[in-house]
């Protein structure tokens, strides 16, 4: 057996997951190329074409892989990856091994189609795996977290509990050396975040204490062996060595964005990046909180050197909703307190909306407008379309009490590919189309917050919401104008930026 292996992200160049087992199977001696293969950019998915099919199977040829990954980061991508599987298998006799969140949820599904499912972290089980292909070691039942056929069967190995190994695995790759990029029919060798470096994304830490009924991250821990609310995160040094030697390797990078589901509030470890941060990064950057880690001293830390905004995941403004549907703890109380304090420091609070939710009702769309608007300015919204995604408590209890079908679920359906944000084009009733319509018009500053009451309570246009739509759109581009002067007048803005986001940023609510 061949010592390469060669690794497919699909639809994500950003692929954090790839980055980091790239890292450090190469550390340990394996040769491993990178295809990226066309990439997702919020609603943006188009499905591969036969040209961009036959430049996979070409440069897998040449590369000659031992063993193929495919890294499946949704389940919306797993008719993709099926069928990009079985044009590989067709073409090549290396065996295909399938690992990300979809393999994680879904493995006793993705394995009918791969030959080895990697059902959790990576990188141990990929070492040992391509180390007992390689004739090293002939049993693999004693690898954790795969699942394969043997005789007929499938096996699942046993599931290894998470442990701090992500806090010390070497840093993210993002060298040109054994990289594709396919997309838009063409073929690149290189790294293609190297071609618009203005964002480097980043995580400092795996895990999220909270346990929302319509998020995977339970389903993930579950099925790696972790407990509840278990979060691995990595010293502060760890990661400003990273971001100092990325910084050294690509200087065109101008932001920092950290994706943890919620970054530090333990005030120790935020003095210490704090410290190194401002001295040896300088850059803006952005986090994602939980209302109850918005803490003043870490924040004002964390503002001094550089923090721009916060995100936070509050979903809606309805309480019932909240609690009753979502499961999640905060209050009102505690939301209103969060956003106050963010303001006060100078940290724009972005906070995430969903919509298209089948337990709403008037009332409660109603009620988190009233509550929204209470929210003290500058907000920023970000509006995402609910997402049924398999397994989850909410989407079990949605099919349980019908209001969505099975093809409602990902993987069935494709929802994800096309309005994981918000878009006016997606068939749905029209008091929700109202409603979301007068909720991206709370976060602009330049409209008087009466008016908005006013508009939430006029019939004709609860009948007639396009009318609304076009408005609201009106005051979309008012705020782009508004954000693009402030980032250029920051040194912030690049041509690579505005290429890439001005799509994104003229549609409605983002």
């Amino acid at each position: 057996m061949k010592n390469n292996f060669a690794l497919i992200s699909l639809y994500s160049t950003s692929n954090l997951g790839v980055r980091f087992l790239t890292s450090y199977l190469r550390s340990q001696g394996f040769d491993v190329s990178v295809i990226f293969f066309k990439d997702m950019f919020f609603n943006d998915v188009e499905k591969p074409t036969s040209k961009e099919k036959d430049f996979l199977i070409n440069i897998l040829k040449k590369i000659n892989p031992g063993l193929i990954g495919i890294s499946v980061g949704c389940s919306a991508l797993s008719k993709i990856a099926k069928e990009i599987t079985i044009i590989i298998k067709s073409q090549l006799d290396a065996p295909v091994i399938w690992g990300g969140a979809h393999a994680t949820i879904l493995p006793e599904e993705s394995i009918i189609t791969a030959d080895f499912v990697c059902a959790g972290d990576g990188e141990m089980s990929l070492k040992k795996l391509l180390t007992s292909l390689n004739g090293s070691q002939s049993d693999i039942s004693t690898i954790p977290n795969l699942w394969f056929k043997k005789n007929g069967s499938i096996i699942s190995n046993k599931i290894e509990p998470v442990d701090n190994t992500f806090c010390n695995l070497p840093f993210p790759d993002y060298s040109n050396e054994k990289k594709f990029f396919i997309s838009e029919n063409t073929i690149k060798e290189t790294d293609p975040f190297r071609e618009a470096p203005w964002l480097y994304v980043t995580i400092t830490s795996k895990g999220c204490r909270y346990l929302c009924t319509y998020c995977s991250n339970n389903l993930f821990m579950k099925a790696s062996g972790g407990k509840k609310g278990y979060i691995r995160r990595r010293s502060a040094d760890s990661v400003i060595d990273e971001l100092v030697a990325i910084k050294k390797m690509i200087p065109g990078i101008r932001m920092i964005q950290f994706i943890d589901d919620e970054f530090a509030s333990d005030i120790d470890w935020v003095i210490e990046f704090s410290k190194r941060y401002q001295k040896e990064i300088n850059l803006p950057f952005w986090c994602f909180y939980h209302p109850f880690g918005i803490i003043e001293g870490s924040i004002k830390h964390l503002k001094k050197v550089g923090l721009k905004h916060v995100q936070i995941g509050l979903q809606t403004g309805s309480a019932y909703v909240r609690k009753k549907i979502f499961h999640r703890p905060e209050s009102d109380k505690a939301v209103y307190s969060a956003v106050q304090l963010l303001n006060k420091n100078g940290v724009t609070p972005k906070i995430d909306l969903i919509f298209d939710n089948p337990f709403e009702t008037e009332a409660t769309r109603e009620e988190a407008v009233k509550f929204l608007l209470k929210l003290k300015r500058p907000i920023h919204f970000h509006l995402f379309s609910l997402m049924h995604f398999p397994k989850t408590r909410l989407t079990e209890r949605a099919l349980n009490e019908k209001l969505i079908s099975e093809k409602d679920v990902e993987g069935e359906g494709d929802k994800a590919l096309s309005q994981s944000f918000f878009t006016q084009d997606y068939p749905r009733p029209k008091s929700e189309f109202f409603w979301i319509c007068i909720t991206s018009l709370i976060d602009k500053s330049f409209i008087p917050k009466s008016l908005i009451l006013n508009l939430s309570k006029n019939q004709w246009l609860k009948k007639n919401p396009k009318a609304l739509y076009y408005f609201a759109n009106v005051a979309n581009l008012i705020r782009l104008g508004q954000i693009g002067t402030a980032a250029a007048l920051r040194g912030e803005l690049t041509f690579s930026f505005v290429k890439k986001y001005i799509n994104h940023f003229v549609n409605l609510g983002t």
